[in-house]
């Protein structure tokens, strides 16, 4: 499609991004799933083990998130060309890597554990039983990593539809196996990691099926010496480089959030955790966006058709605008009711409903950042992103520290007020490099990978 009208630029947009949107919302749902079954156990050791469990799991598998996005952003350039061979190729790689990768991870289990909690300290009885868990659920990384690889491949050719039934697939059987090895067959806590790991390699076979029938029932997965020993391996690492660069400044900065609230106070930890509810709330929502950025803005970028790259970048600039005024309008006006239905606990209410104005215009703040994200991902030119990360991470950490030392008082204010910048670095330097980007830089990245 060449030159869309604003109207058929919003069509599409809005067709890829509600089903992304339910696919984000189910994660909340599966982790408040686990919480559940682990918390009608007998004991909160469970409930304990679990939490420290899943933060190791999920920081190691957000180190591999380049899995999805740079699979996104090298399939939607060369869907964009109408490139066949590219998209094959990119995927196979993708694959090969995510199952070599988990494979690795597995075989790792227990030095990574080991390490990680050496970081954490869990409490001796907790450490035996998040072992248990963390062993289990890295007998599925292969499948995990399959998953994202397979979820980049469909996203790029501007299919949100099936990662959103695989997602809503694996949640479901997740909850079902989970709650029946439990408690129906009696294998206790580790059925909920057993549920979970055979949920995500039944989600693997699914991806592979639909990969299969969106292709239209081919091989997609490139021919093996292409895969293996053609050419542009360079430009492959280097885009995925920069995003694993990327993913592990944000988890350093999250870490550091949570470490630093710490540090405060008990209270402030409280307050912290509430308040990255309502942060992760307003992802869920505005990356069905940023989803739709990558495929379509890829797409035209990909084809050389700049006119209809520039309106969808601006349609997705206005649209993410709109849903930001509506959740920071629901926050300023309902964030009482929000705070009191995430916590009963009056003090901590309080402390958070002092800081209003942050939670308030943080949407506003941080819509750019995740709509250019999603711009610069389908494009494939994660070195900005990697650079807009890397100089918000420097001056989230410079703002804060060096911040007491100019009468700044470590407080819950003074950490958000740099997150805060953290991400609105972020969105200005991304909407600044975007101006570089095309026409004439891309003659030097349209081949092929």
């Amino acid at each position: 499609m060449s030159n869309c009208t604003a109207k058929e630029i919003d069509h599409r947009i809005l067709k890829l991004a509600w089903p992304a949107i339910l696919s984000n919302i189910t994660v909340p749902l599966l982790g408040l799933s686990d919480t559940f079954i682990s918390g009608h156990l007998g004991s909160d050791t469970y409930l304990a083990a679990m939490a420290v469990a899943t933060t190791m799991v999920n920081s190691i598998f957000w180190l591999f998130g380049f899995l999805r996005m740079g699979t996104t952003g090298l399939t939607a350039t060369a869907f964009g060309r109408n490139d066949l061979e590219t998209q094959d190729i990119v995927y196979g790689r993708a694959m090969l890597i995510a199952l070599t990768a988990g494979i690795i991870l597995f075989g790792l289990s227990y030095p990574l554990y080991g390490f990680m909690s050496l970081i954490m300290s869990p409490p001796d009885e907790v450490a035996q039983s998040a072992f248990e868990y963390f062993f289990v659920i890295m007998t599925g990384a292969p499948a995990t990593l399959g998953i994202m690889a397979s979820t980049g491949r469909l996203i790029g050719r501007q299919n949100t539809l099936y990662p959103m039934i695989i997602s809503i697939t694996v949640t479901l059987l997740n909850v079902i196996l989970s709650l029946t090895l439990v408690f129906a067959v009696g294998i206790g806590f580790k059925g909920v990691a057993l549920g979970t790991t055979i949920s995500n390699w039944t989600g693997l076979l699914l991806a592979l099926f639909l990969v299969y029938v969106e292709a239209g029932k081919r091989n997609c997965f490139g021919n093996t010496r292409s895969v293996l020993s053609g050419g542009a391996w360079g430009r492959f690492f280097k885009t995925n480089g920069y995003l694993f660069i990327r993913s592990v400044c944000l988890m350093i900065v999250t870490f550091a959030m949570t470490t630093f609230a710490s540090h405060i106070s008990t209270l402030a930890l409280a307050v912290n955790a509430v308040i990255l509810q309502l942060v992760l709330l307003f992802s869920y929502f505005i990356d069905g966006f940023a989803f739709s950025g990558e495929a379509l803005c890829g797409q035209f970028y990909g084809a050389f058709d700049f006119s209809s790259f520039r309106l969808t970048v601006r349609r997705l600039l206005l649209i993410g605008l709109l849903m930001a005024a509506l959740f920071a309008l629901c926050y300023g006006g309902l964030g009482e009711l929000l705070i009191a239905f995430i916590t009963e606990d009056v003090q901590v209410r309080v402390a958070i409903i002092h800081l209003w104005p942050i939670y308030t215009i943080l949407p506003l703040i941080s819509y750019p950042a995740f709509i250019y994200d999603g711009i610069f991902v389908g494009i494939a030119h994660t070195r900005d992103m990697m650079l807009s990360t890397l100089t918000g991470m420097i001056l989230f950490f410079g703002i804060y520290i060096a911040g007491h030392y100019f009468g700044m008082p470590h407080t819950s204010l003074t950490l958000w007020i740099s997150y805060l910048i953290f991400l609105l670095t972020r969105g200005v330097i991304l909407s600044v490099r975007l101006k570089s980007v095309y026409p004439s830089d891309y003659s030097h990245n349209a081949s092929g990978i």
